[in-house]
């Protein structure tokens, strides 16, 4: 009896052994049960591992390529995935708390960016299965509608910063929103895996694409997928494609699709001050806060925020973030290629100083019949060095007139150096270097941030 249970107890020993060896990742993290009300279905999803989505989910693509994804939105008060969206215009029965959307003019327009189809940009898709009814034709001016209130989500979250940031989406020549009408196979439409897999299939699986798809179906409110990473450079893995978002019909709108778009920029990175560390933050009224399930502490109380992005400029977006703040240092999806980033030019910093042969001092006091040196360096929107700047920059007497009006070109590190010769006979006192102008093809000067005045003595 004794050596019986032995045997037994040493048998389930190595089970247990067998099962936390080769089934940790599960046994860890399983997959949570469906609530269909709510719009989480979990069907076609793996969790993630140490190796792969950690934190996250895996959504496998064709030929077995590996997307991450935080799982499926809650739907949001307002919203029910059992019922379909009115087409923009009608007044929604259930009620629909787009006031993105509400706020937009009735002509839907978009930021036009080069031909329509060069580059990184976001096709969007109206996609049904073949066994649902095709409302293409019912839907079209309305997908415009939202897609313009995505844009307007992303511009106006811009402002926020003292920025503009438009949405780089394939277009036409009329600068309308290119809007394939897709038709899936009868399970094309059943889970998030699916619809990504028959849509690589069909050719909609490009590096330089992020794809946004209405779907005809009442199974998530939204998903999407991104990439974990939080690293600051442009090589960033969620500055390629091809990733996916979806929005079923009870959740069409402009405020769902600019969420799920978001996710698939790069927002919220685990390492966010506020992230939920499900790819969401908790930090009050944003439009990435609320749609985890997760509790949100109310940091931002404005409810003007609700519907756009990063309520207090921390945590995802920022199109000017302060020097050494997070997203300064991790990944900003401000930053993101998909977007259309303004080409700026800014100048930074002002030196004065004079030259004794070939060295430069730098100093703030000169005597009449001195020749002022200023190094003016100049930066793109980034930051980064900018050759081939024109610069004009006038020296300014005490009494407010001009004495030189100095001009030149920035070099391979940003620089440009003028020089003002003082008169030996001239007015003493508080003079100034002032930048006039910045000009460089393509670029648009940004006197928002510059360093206009540089003021040095004359004694």
């Amino acid at each position: 009896m004794k050596k019986y249970v032995f045997a037994s107890l040493f048998a389930l020993f190595f089970t247990v052994l067998s099962l936390c060896s080769f089934s940790t990742v599960y046994a860890q993290r399983p997959l949570p049960p469906n609530d269909r009300a709510r719009g989480l279905i979990y069907d076609g999803l793996q969790p993630g591992d140490a190796a792969q989505c950690k934190g996250g989910f895996k959504v496998i693509g064709r030929s077995g390529k590996v997307l991450c994804t935080p799982g499926p939105d809650v739907v949001p008060l307002g919203y029910d995935i059992n019922k379909r969206v009115p087409p923009a215009g009608i007044k929604v029965a259930y009620g629909s708390p787009d006031p993105v959307f509400a706020s937009l003019s009735p002509l839907a327009t978009v930021t036009c960016d080069g031909n329509g189809t060069t580059g990184n940009r976001v096709q969007v898709i109206y996609a049904h299965a073949s066994d649902v009814p095709d409302n293409y034709a019912t839907y079209a001016a309305s997908f415009q509608q939202w897609v313009s209130g995505v844009d307007a989500d992303f511009n106006n979250s811009a402002a926020q910063t003292g920025g503009t940031r438009h949405v780089r989406f394939v277009t036409d020549a009329s600068c309308g929103v290119v809007i394939p009408d897709v038709t899936l196979s009868s399970t094309g439409d059943d889970t998030f895996a699916n619809t990504i897999n028959e849509l690589e299939a069909m050719g909609y699986n490009r590096t330089d694409r992020k794809y946004l798809v209405f779907t005809d179906a009442h199974v998530y409110c939204g998903i999407a997928t991104m990439a974990y990473d939080d690293s600051p450079s442009s090589s960033n893995m969620n500055n390629t494609g091809d990733t996916f978002g979806r929005i079923d019909a009870g959740c069409w709108s402009a405020v769902i699709p600019a969420h799920e778009l978001m996710h698939q920029l790069g927002g919220v990175q685990f390492s966010a001050p506020h992230s939920d560390g499900n790819s969401h933050c908790i930090d009050g009224y944003d439009n990435m806060c609320d749609h985890s399930g997760h509790a949100v502490t109310t940091v931002c109380a404005d409810t003007g925020m609700d519907n756009l992005f990063d309520c207090n400029h921390d945590d995802y977006y920022n199109t000017n973030p302060p020097a050494g703040s997070y997203l300064a240092t991790r990944w900003n999806a401000a930053n993101n290629v998909f977007l259309i980033v303004p080409q700026t030019a800014r100048a930074d910093s002002i030196v004065v100083g004079k030259m004794k042969g070939k060295t430069f001092t730098q100093t703030s006091t000169f005597l009449a019949g001195d020749t002022v040196i200023l190094r003016v360096h100049v930066v793109d929107q980034k930051g980064a060095n900018l050759s081939s700047v024109a610069v004009t920059l006038p020296v300014k007497r005490p009494d407010g007139s001009v004495q030189c009006s100095a001009s030149g070109t920035t070099d391979s590190t940003g620089t440009a150096q003028v020089s003002c010769a003082i008169p030996r006979k001239t007015q003493k006192g508080n003079w100034d270097g002032h930048v006039n102008s910045l000009s460089k093809s393509g670029y648009t000067s940004d006197y928002t941030n510059s360093v206009m005045d540089k003021p040095f003595s004359v004694q």
